[in-house]
């Protein structure tokens, strides 16, 4: 029961963030889970979150990002396919587009 009260305070902060930094310019840290990965073997172009409202943002990584801890950012797939959560740091562009800074497990969260 801890890990569901833990999970629900995590998806209150994470929207909280997301409606505090969702404007043009903005930015800020999410915790989501990856629903699907465009690129190839080697690369990520783009990748796509469901955050915790139950709508997907896509987000794209910046240029020579790596997953935290010094991983490839393709890790992000492996987090795909178990469906285990990330956390986001990322800055939104002039255009609305979202730009991932950092990517890291985000563990229990």
């Amino acid at each position: 029961m801890n890990r569901v009260r833990r999970l629900l305070a995590a998806g209150v902060i994470a929207a909280t963030l997301v409606a505090a930094c969702g404007g043009n310019g903005g930015g800020g840290t999410i915790v989501a889970v990856v629903v699907d990965v465009t690129g190839d073997l080697t690369t990520v172009d783009q990748f796509v979150v469901r955050l915790p409202d139950g709508s997907d943002q896509v987000i794209e990584p910046a240029p020579g990002i790596r997953f935290h801890g010094d991983a490839a950012i393709t890790h992000i797939r492996d987090h795909l396919r178990s469906g285990a959560p990330v956390r986001i740091t990322y800055d939104v562009l002039d255009d609305g587009t979202w730009i991932a800074r950092e990517v890291e497990d985000a563990g229990g969260e």
